[in-house]
């Protein structure tokens, strides 16, 4: 029995075309869509199989197809189509953005990604490594420190962080000292090198730092040449061109070097810039004029009036090594008090001058004889004594510094 004897002709064509697409066409696309390397690895004989017989046929006919129509067009995907369809996947948008970041590496150039020499921290070879020098590197946060000789551009030396740690500052050993012990050899490179070039570089190398100067100089191997630095491009700088996303640690000041937005809250080094100034300041001994007019300016505050304290105690407390003098100008912060941390000390200036930072703006103002601060830090009992603002030496100066235990 026919489906002719049923339907008419068109009727059939349109039944056997359904048919056909439905069960040779859409239903095996999709079963071999959702499992291709199962149904491949259990149908592979097959295919071969098949290969073998219609090769007699199918070899001379793609012969005489590609005589006629040309060389195959290449299945292969440009950098840019790759983008454009990680753009249609559902891989999560940090996982694109490191994956497009990878595939622009090589379009991108040193120059793109450097640290420009204006911001660069480095110190000249003649410094000593006194307290101040090691205070001063410890406070910029870096692990590795440039030395030049000469002017700043003329970058020749350099000098890791850790290897201070056994210093003295007493010794003042200098810095030509240590550069010639240590002999870390400065990587100088092209501002024109692309950055998964840069890369390899790093990861080939010991040194996760290069200096950028001309092609020029490039060419002379002489260690001891004058160089011609305009920048510095690190390990970590290539990775964020990776990720597309600064790295910050806990030392760091920016959240990065071209914007210069800074990192809110209490870092690295504010808290060595403090215990610099703690260091530094050394006790003093003011002259009975001096003590004198303390003692009556100070009478008439609160904390240290006839209801808190007796005048026979304050002249007591002010003979015991409460004055304190402080150099000023050595650091780029002489912190007395840091904004937001606690301090349990009264301070107040008796010659010479402080600057007071306050607020989100930093708005500054200075603090010259007889200004005192911390008086809260005296009388409170449970919270410890946050200064809203910050306190720092700016100037040779001598100040009376009354911790809370021994106003106690």
């Amino acid at each position: 029995v026919s489906i002719d004897n049923f339907v008419s002709d068109y009727v059939t064509v349109v039944i056997v075309t359904i048919i056909i697409v439905i069960f040779c066409e859409i239903l095996p696309q999709s079963i071999c869509t959702y499992f291709p390397l199962a149904i491949g690895a259990h149908t592979v004989c097959v295919t071969r199989m098949c290969m073998l017989l219609t090769a007699p046929m199918s070899y001379p006919l793609s012969m005489i197809l590609k005589f006629i129509l040309g060389q195959e067009i290449s299945a292969n995907y440009t950098k840019a189509r790759l983008k454009e369809l990680l753009k249609m996947t559902e891989l999560p948008t940090e996982e694109q953005k490191i994956i497009t970041g990878t595939l622009d590496l090589s379009q991108k150039i040193v120059s793109d990604a450097m640290t420009l020499l204006d911001d660069i921290f480095a110190i000249p070879i003649t410094s000593i490594m006194d307290f101040e020098t090691i205070a001063l590197i410890l406070s910029s946060g870096y692990s590795r420190i440039p030395i030049y000789v000469g002017k700043k551009s003329n970058i020749l030396y350099l000098l890791l962080t850790k290897d201070l740690a056994l210093l003295d500052p007493d010794d003042k050993v200098p810095v030509k000292v240590l550069v010639q012990h240590f002999k870390y050899k400065c990587r100088y490179i092209s501002p024109n090198t692309p950055l998964d070039e840069a890369l390899v570089l790093f990861r080939n190398s010991r040194g996760h730092m290069a200096f950028i100067v001309d092609d020029k100089l490039l060419e002379d191997e002489d260690e001891e040449s004058e160089k011609n630095v305009i920048g510095l491009i690190t390990f970590e700088d290539v990775i964020e061109e990776i990720f597309q996303a600064e790295i910050n640690d806990e030392t760091d000041t920016f959240l990065d070097n071209r914007s210069k937005r800074r990192i809110t809250g209490v870092n690295t080094c504010e808290w060595v810039a403090m215990l610099a100034q703690y260091a530094r300041s050394e006790t003093a001994s003011p002259s009975e004029n001096q003590k004198l007019a303390t003692f009556h300016f100070l009478s008439g505050i609160n904390a240290f009036s006839v209801e808190n304290i007796s005048p026979k105690v304050l002249v007591k407390l002010l003979h015991l090594d409460v004055f304190y003098s402080a150099p000023g100008q050595k650091l780029p912060q002489d912190s007395i008090y840091v904004q937001n941390v606690p301090a349990d000390f009264f301070v107040m200036v008796i010659e010479g001058q402080m600057e007071v930072k306050m607020g989100i703006e930093n708005f500054k103002f200075e603090a010259g004889p007889f200004k005192y601060f911390g008086e809260e830090a005296l009388k409170t009992r449970r919270s410890p004594f946050k200064p809203d603002y910050s306190l720092r030496v700016v100037a040779k100066t001598l100040y009376l510094k009354v911790p809370k235990v021994l106003y106690d």
